[in-house]
C-alpha cells in the first residue's frame, strides 16, 4: 500500500492537469447531449440518452485507467537499472548488455549545454620562436533527469602544448572551480605546474534533477609558431564556441585546419571566434593551427609528436 501511495504521489502534474480539463470537457458534453436528446427525441429521449451516455463513460473510463495504470507503472523513483530494464522489457537481453546501456545513459544525462574556449595570447618570445598562451575553459553542465540526482567523477586532463628543455616551466594550472547552486568551490589551492607527461585532475559533480552547474578552469602553456592548440570535453555539448583574443605586443596569425586559406591576424585586443559549432559529440576535439607573427615570419621548429598528447585521448 505505501509503494502505490508512493507512486500517485509521483504521478507528473501535468497529468493531473490534463485530467482536470478532461473532466470539464466531459461534464461540457454531458449537459450539451442532455439538451440535444431532449429537443430530437422528444417523449422518449432518456432511453438514448442513457445508452450514448453509458457508451462514452466506458470508452473514456477505459482509456482514462490504461493511462492511468501505465504511469503509476513508470519507474520514477527507482534506480537506473530498473529504467533500463523497464525500457527494454520486451526484449531478452542479456545482463552485460543492460550494464553496458545503462553506462551509456548515465554517462549521457549529464551533458554540456554551452562551452567555451577563450585562448588568450599573453607574449611571444624570439628566441623560442614560440606564443605563450591561456586558455580559459567554461562547461555549463545539465542534468537530463527530471526527478533524480546525477553523481558524475569527471577528469579533467591538461597537457603543454610545447615541450622544449630550454623551458623552466611549461605551463601551469591557473584555476578550477566549481559553480554549484550558487555556491563557487575552487579545487585548487595554488598554481599548479603542468610536466611533460600531463596533469589529469578528477572532479566530482553533483547536480540534482534538471540542475546546473559551470565549470572553470585556467591554464597558460608555451606553443610553437607552427603548432597547434586542441579542445575536447567528455560529454556532448550543445554549443561549443573557441575563441582567440591577442593580448601581446606582436600581429598573431592563427587559422583553423580545415580552412588553411583562411589566416587570421590578430593585432593588440583583436579576438575571432574560429569555431561555433553546435552538437559536438563528446571528446571530439576543435583544433586551431599557430603561424608565425607578422612581425616575425621564421618559422619555428614543428612538434616533436604532431599527435594528440596521451593524456588527452584518455
Amino acid at each position: 500500500m505505501k509503494k502505490l501511495r508512493a507512486r500517485l504521489a509521483s504521478v507528473n502534474r501535468f497529468y493531473l492537469a490534463v485530467g482536470i480539463g478532461l473532466g470539464f470537457i466531459i461534464l461540457l458534453l454531458f449537459v450539451l447531449g442532455f439538451v440535444w436528446h431532449r429537443q430530437v427525441f422528444g417523449p422518449g429521449w432518456k432511453q438514448s440518452f442513457y445508452i450514448d451516455l453509458l457508451t462514452s463513460v466506458t470508452f473514456f473510463g477505459l482509456v482514462g485507467l490504461a493511462a492511468f495504470v501505465q504511469q503509476i507503472n513508470a519507474p520514477r523513483g527507482d534506480t537506473l537499472r530498473k529504467r533500463v530494464e523497464y525500457l527494454f522489457a520486451t526484449r531478452n537481453f542479456s545482463a552485460p548488455l543492460i550494464d553496458y546501456i545503462e553506462k551509456l545513459v548515465k554517462t549521457s544525462a549529464m551533458y554540456s549545454a554551452n562551452t567555451n574556449h577563450t585562448v588568450e595570447v599573453l607574449e611571444y618570445r624570439t628566441d623560442l620562436k614560440a606564443y605563450r598562451i591561456a586558455i580559459h575553459n567554461a562547461i555549463e553542465l545539465r542534468n537530463m533527469f527530471g526527478d533524480w540526482n546525477q553523481d558524475e567523477v569527471i577528469p579533467f586532463n591538461f597537457a603543454p602544448d610545447m615541450i622544449s628543455d630550454e623551458l623552466d616551466q611549461l605551463g601551469a594550472i591557473v584555476s578550477l572551480r566549481i559553480e554549484n547552486g550558487g555556491q563557487t568551490d575552487e579545487l585548487l589551492t595554488g598554481p599548479l605546474d603542468i610536466p611533460a607527461d600531463g596533469v589529469s585532475i578528477k572532479v566530482p559533480i553533483r547536480l540534482k534533477p534538471e540542475g546546473e552547474a559551470t565549470v572553470h578552469s585556467e591554464h597558460w602553456s608555451w606553443c610553437t609558431n607552427v603548432g597547434n592548440s586542441g579542445f575536447s570535453i567528455k560529454r556532448f555539448s550543445e554549443q561549443t564556441q573557441v575563441i582567440v583574443r591577442n593580448k601581446s605586443n606582436v600581429t598573431v596569425r592563427v587559422y583553423r585546419p580545415d580552412i588553411t586559406n583562411e589566416i587570421h591576424e590578430l593585432t593588440f585586443g583583436q579576438e575571432v571566434i574560429l569555431w561555433d559549432e553546435t552538437r559536438v559529440p563528446e571528446r571530439e576535439r576543435l583544433e586551431i593551427y599557430w603561424s608565425p607573427p607578422l612581425e616575425y615570419p621564421e618559422p619555428g621548429d614543428p612538434p616533436e609528436n604532431p599527435d594528440v598528447h596521451p593524456i588527452l585521448r584518455s
